[in-house]
């Protein structure tokens, strides 16, 4: 019993070091991720304001659709505002859509390659080699955050049926088949995608709670760890992607009363928490989640 007993206490210990360790390398690489981020000047919060509105405009096209209640009118006229999306069309003159699927297997599988072998660095203490961090670092800020919704959209085109999108099916075997993800041979392509898919979300969730709970700024007396805001917020657009293909059975309408009590969740926990250190970034967010709420409500209407 003694033996038992001393096995279970190093075995605690062991993996107590290895959490300990975990987090140290974590910080260290958030830490890096945002050292250096200054958003004092005009340029930088203008900037700043740019890639949070491309964000929030993805979001307003992935609500504004037939499937949360919307008119064909209005789903065409909303997806003008979204710059990804007119980029997007634009080059699905040329390209067939299927290769933005890949890129987006690419970028994915190549971000989190990359977190693991910076990670890897700080473990083993090396601090000469910089490109990897550079890397991570406009990887981060872009599939993690700027065209999360649009990356996750291309990541799901194995398992999208849409009628305005042209099924992997159809690429696959010639136009007139039927749309089935699940059949044989598609599903050793669906499965593996929905996969990444996943990984993918836990991937950018963990990165929005790391960036802020790591911040040594947050852990002062009265501060919040504000990375949980950005967290669920993440998860929305996570929701608005995903919702019209888990509620086939549901109407716009519900789809739309659901979607909306998530924003209003989203937009009441941004008022509670003012998660960003600085005011400016608080009132643009703020509005931003107000817009949405506003949308989603409208889909009600």
């Amino acid at each position: 019993q003694n033996h038992r007993a001393e096995g279970r206490f190093a075995g605690g210990q062991r993996a107590g070091m290895t959490f300990e360790s975990m987090q140290e390398h974590m910080f260290g690489l958030f830490y890096v991720l945002t050292e250096g981020a200054d958003g004092s000047n005009d340029g930088s919060k203008v900037f700043s304001m740019l890639l949070l509105t491309i964000d929030m405009l993805q979001v307003v096209r992935t609500l504004g659709t037939i499937r949360f209640g919307w008119t064909v009118e209005s789903q065409a006229l909303l997806r003008w505002f979204d710059l990804i999306a007119l980029i997007t069309d634009q080059l699905r003159r040329w390209v067939p859509y299927v290769c933005f699927y890949v890129l987006a297997v690419v970028l994915v599988i190549a971000a989190m390659a990359d977190a693991i072998y910076v990670v890897k660095l700080f473990r083993d203490g090396v601090l000469t080699i910089i490109w990897p961090l550079k890397v991570l670092r406009i990887m981060v800020a872009s599939i993690v955050t700027i065209v999360f919704s649009t990356v996750l959209e291309w990541l799901l085109y194995p398992v999208d049926c849409s009628a305005d999108a042209r099924s992997l099916a159809q690429w696959l075997h010639g136009n007139g088949v039927v749309c089935a993800p699940f059949g044989t041979p598609d599903i050793f392509i669906a499965i593996p995608t929905i996969l990444l898919a996943a990984i993918y979300i836990v991937f950018s969730v963990g990165t929005n709670v790391f960036a802020f709970e790591l911040d040594p700024i947050s852990r002062q007396p009265l501060a919040i760890c504000t990375g949980r805001v950005e967290a669920v917020w993440t998860l929305f657009k996570v929701a608005a992607v995903l919702l019209p293909f888990l509620s086939e059975g549901l109407s716009p309408l519900a789809s739309s009363i659901i979607i909306s009590l998530f924003a209003a969740r989203v937009f009441w926990y941004h008022l509670t928490k003012l998660p960003f250190q600085c005011g400016y970034s608080n009132k643009f967010r703020g509005g931003i989640h107000a817009h949405v709420l506003w949308l989603c409500l409208s889909g009600i209407a």
